[in-house]
């Protein structure tokens, strides 16, 4: 994946002009401005090629930014590239594009991020704040006041309660208003939906307050997913901590983020399993009832873009992690 034209960071407003102004087939298209921020090992082409995809359904100018605490033989000035990234248009055969702006930040202190962010957003389109990896200490009152969403990844997280904590305490500052979006929650929309679809017949309705065992299997890099299903069923169903810990087992196993949720009680045995497509079986007394669902995306860009195409506010979230 192609960064683009390096550029100085001074010439990036004339060095975008330029590139419409030189091919007037194409039209720029932007509904919002995407950050996509990491100070892991995470590269900057990844980064692109994953704002290309979501670019492809979003329309947005993106920033990528990697930034890199370092050392003071390490530390360089910034650097900056510029592209754009396109498709085919309407009838005319013109082509919609989505601006993007890679830097490469390298300093010891005095970190430019909140500068560079701001002096680059398109307008007053909303932000959307894609931070990938853990939350540092540039996650601050300055930088966030100005998100519209917040999209973490609670998975990659070493303390994902903590992180999850810090994140929506900075919700309580006056100055914050985005929505949290976590793609290790979204990863399992597909699943919850499965597993409320089970118990809209009215015989498993009534096995809800006979529940003794469910057993969550996940992948070795999604014990965090496993354990948000195992929240938002707490939840929904008022458990206790107490009860929901003798209730609820893990299994670990290479393969989809969550690949089965099994669900027994009140002589009813609920399975739904997740491979190349949902399965989910319930089998109630005297009858058993089966049906296939859309399994959703998993890759990371996927995950984000159908995320921000449904929107909301999340607010099942905030209160199922809250348990």
């Amino acid at each position: 994946m192609s960064l683009g034209q390096p550029i100085p960071i001074a010439d990036i407003t004339h060095g975008l002009r330029a590139l419409w102004d030189a091919d007037h087939a194409k039209s720029r298209a932007a509904l919002m401005n995407l950050v996509i921020y990491a100070e892991d090992d995470t590269t900057l082409e990844t980064m692109a090629a994953d704002a290309e995809q979501i670019g492809a359904s979003q329309a947005c100018r993106a920033l990528i930014i990697h930034n890199r605490p370092c050392n003071e033989d390490e530390e360089s000035p910034p650097k900056a590239w510029i592209t754009a990234h396109c498709r085919l248009g309407g009838g005319d055969g013109g082509m919609i594009c989505c601006e993007q702006i890679a830097f490469e930040l390298r300093a010891r202190d005095n970190n430019p991020l909140r500068n560079i962010v701001f002096a680059h957003l398109d307008s007053d389109l909303p932000l959307v704040f894609w931070w990938r990896g853990e939350l540092s200490d540039n996650f601050e009152p300055r930088l966030y006041s100005r998100f519209e969403r917040l999209i973490i990844d609670s998975d990659t997280w070493r303390d994902p309660t903590a992180g999850i904590a810090r994140a929506t305490a900075a919700l309580h500052d006056h100055a914050a208003h985005y929505v949290l979006h976590d793609l290790a929650w979204s990863r399992t929309h597909a699943l919850r939906l499965a597993v409320a679809d089970c118990f809209e017949d009215p015989v498993a309705r009534a096995a809800l307050d006979s529940i003794d065992s469910i057993t969550i299997t996940h992948s070795p890099s999604h014990p965090h997913a496993a354990r948000l299903i195992a929240t938002w069923l707490a939840h929904r169903l008022g458990w206790s901590p107490l009860r929901a810990t003798a209730i609820f087992h893990y299994h670990v196993t290479p393969g989809t983020p969550v690949s089965a949720i099994t669900i027994t009680g009140g002589g009813c045995h609920f399975s739904i399993t997740w491979d190349k497509v949902i399965t989910a079986t319930s089998e109630l007394p005297g009858r058993r009832c089966q049906q296939t669902l859309p399994p959703g995306p998993t890759a990371d860009a996927d995950v984000a873009a159908e995320m921000l195409s449904r929107g909301g506010h999340n607010e099942l979230y905030l209160a199922a992690t809250a348990v």
